[in-house]
């Protein structure tokens, strides 16, 4: 898909990682879109509506992975019984007062 003319934006996304590198990407956008999405957002800036839809996508796609392994993957809910462990062993190292 190409979008090009009056009714798109250009938008550049300057990402620099903890190793001090840029990372440059340009990507247009519809105005309807844009429009749209600066309004579901609540965003005040195109780059922060654009990084607010992308990093919602990202969890959508890992919400979509865990459902997969719905019915994969036995858990035990046995959280209160490693809790308790975790107190007597608290006890036994720092006396009667656990944290």
């Amino acid at each position: 898909m190409k979008f090009t003319g009056a009714n798109c934006h250009h938008i550049i996304i300057v990402n620099i990682d903890d190793g001090g590198s840029e990372m440059r990407t340009t990507i247009t956008v519809e105005d309807d879109v844009m429009e749209k999405l600066m309004k579901y957002t609540k965003s005040k800036t195109r780059t922060e509506a654009v990084n607010h839809a992308l990093a919602d996508w990202v969890r959508h796609l890992k919400m979509e992975q865990l459902r997969a392994l719905r019915g994969r993957l036995y858990m035990e809910d046995n959280w209160e019984k490693l809790r308790s462990m975790e107190i007597q062993e608290n006890k036994a190292t720092y006396g009667k007062r656990s944290r």
